[in-house]
């Protein structure tokens, strides 16, 4: 007995995971056990409630564990980098500000996806958000990974909540085709990644992080690199960088908006902590040949993604495209490994977040007859229906665009300064000038939409040309956005309050980074996270 090894149980450490684990089984309970027509409000209650005490749950240990006096050198002293927070459960799971950064970016978005739901009114609504939660809980468990298990446990827990989520509407046959690709795809890539752990392994002969960085140091030999490139794969494809970004325009189209939503926020930032997580444990010294594919995958996203959004009519798809292109974009964050470049990587994503989700709500509020406003033409004349939403739409697409003063502009201008600093020579210049010149070519995209919401459709040209301009717009406004009384046009729903606050915090996360960038910025300080 004397020779079994102490794990340390450290509940406190992963409250965040238990409590979404909790709330997600008390809104299953709910349903069962009040009336159906009283369950309602209580189980959307449990859902945000339960994300709500996980972010505080977040906020008590970035002050606690996660600032505490344990630290580590990053790569066994190979970096000379100092990081603070522990690492519990045998080092299965990694608590520092790290983790917690990204944990808080997931919630966030669970939290407004949540929101955005709120005017659904499928029956099966409670497993939504148990799905959501479950969801959430395994983005949390990936960005806090400490060894092949729980990055697996992490990855699997995310894929297999999305994968119902996604096929949810069992009547939108749209749906259900994207959820088989999905499934399909995101099953052969998982395989990819588990042989690549089992490479690693068998050189190595441990699943921590930690101790692969010591394996990697002594001899790295061509099946660790093979393994390594089998793990970047995996992690690739949950980021949809191309090519491996096949599945998400169509699982983006057929998903209901609130889950694209949550998608393409939860899902690159999760993917994004563990490829970090990963390349600082494995990055040894010849780092910039060995990640040569790395670069050329942001690159191909970047001009893909691009060229790709401007042709679209679906704003769903092009907002698909946009996330492999901003992948790519997120990807110059990674030149260096050093605390410039991960922080710029944090702030990208931040932005991300408000921009994306702002932008899909806007999409959830232009639904009617029981469709989302998801094509270019459900956007036409929008600012004389409803010119709050098509303002607050133009910001998020200049935002996406990269223009001042939106958060979008500072997040490329970090991500662009951590390259030029990050000494990779040649590979930062290449990435540099492939953002500059894709941003152009999808500032087209995002200002093709811009342009759709100012030009009046046939019904409200005449009555331009009626004379009662100037009566409809403020007419509309009443009926639309003035407390949710009425609709702005035949067949369009009126603005929720739930919806009205998820596009205003939008806007103000999207505003404020933008104006205010330091105050984010002061956050990623001694960042970098544990191996």
């Amino acid at each position: 007995m004397s020779n079994l090894t102490t794990v340390d149980l450290n509940f406190f450490a992963v409250a965040p995971l238990i409590t979404l684990a909790a709330a997600g089984l008390v809104v299953l309970v709910l349903e069962l056990v009040l009336p159906a027509e009283r369950s309602r409000p209580w189980w959307y209650a449990a859902g945000l409630g339960g994300i709500a005490l996980a972010l505080y749950y977040v906020a008590l240990l970035w002050s606690g564990p996660a600032a505490g006096p344990a630290a580590s050198i990053i790569g066994a002293g190979l970096w000379g980098r100092v990081t603070n927070g522990i690492s519990v459960f045998g080092g299965a799971y990694v608590v520092d500000r790290f983790t917690l950064l990204f944990s808080g970016i997931v919630l966030i978005a669970a939290f407004c996806t949540v929101l955005l739901s709120t005017a659904r009114r499928d029956e099966d609504m409670p497993g939504y958000v148990a799905l959501v939660l479950g969801a959430a809980l395994g983005m949390c468990v990936l960005a806090g990974a400490g060894n092949f298990l729980t990055l697996f446990l992490g990855l699997e827990i995310l894929s297999l909540n999305l994968y119902v989520a996604v096929a949810f509407e069992r009547h939108n046959a749209a749906a259900k085709e994207a959820a088989l690709k999905y499934l399909i795809l995101g099953a052969l890539a998982t395989a990819a990644m588990v042989y690549g752990f089992a490479f690693l392994y068998g050189q190595t002969g441990t699943m921590s992080l930690s101790g692969l960085a010591r394996g990697w140091e002594a001899d790295s030999t061509v099946l660790m690199k093979v393994g390594l490139g089998l793990v970047l794969l995996g992690l690739a494809f949950k980021l949809a960088l191309a090519p491996f970004h096949v599945w998400a325009p169509d699982v983006y189209q057929g998903a209901t908006a609130p889950i694209t939503a949550f998608m393409s926020v939860g899902t690159k930032a999760a993917a994004f902590a563990a490829l970090v997580r990963v390349l600082l444990a494995l990055m040894p010294e010849e780092s910039p040949e060995l990640l040569l594919p790395l670069w050329v995958l942001a690159v191909a996203s970047m001009v893909v993604g691009s060229l790709s959004a401007a042709v679209q009519t679906n704003v769903k798809r092009l907002l698909a495209y946009s996330g492999v292109a901003h992948v790519g974009y997120l990807m110059m964050a990674l030149l260096g490994m050093n605390h410039q470049g991960v922080s710029a990587g944090i702030f990208y994503m931040a932005a991300y977040l408000f921009m994306n989700i702002g932008a899909f709500a806007v999409v959830v509020s232009l639904g009617k007859n029981g469709r989302e406003g998801e094509e270019l033409s459900d956007f036409t004349g929008l600012f004389y229906r409803r010119p709050g939403l098509a303002l607050a739409m133009t910001l998020f697409m200049l935002s996406l665009a990269g223009m001042p003063p939106a958060a979008g502009f500072q997040g490329k201008l970090y991500l662009v300064f951590s390259a030029l600093g990050s000494g990779a020579g040649g590979a930062a210049l290449w990435l540099v000038g492939a953002l500059v010149v894709t941003t152009g070519i999808s500032a087209y995209a995002y200002l093709r939409v811009v342009t759709t919401m100012f030009r009046r459709s046939e019904a409200q040209a005449e009555l331009a040309d009626a004379g009662h301009v100037e009566a409809a717009p403020a007419g509309l406004v009443n009926a639309g956005e003035g407390g949710g009384t009425g609709a702005s046009v035949a067949g369009e729903g009126p603005l929720s309050w739930a919806l009205t606050v998820v596009v205003a915090v939008a806007v103000i996360g999207t505003l404020y980074l933008g104006v205010a960038p330091q105050s984010m910025l002061a956050l990623t300080r001694h960042v970098l996270p544990l191996p």
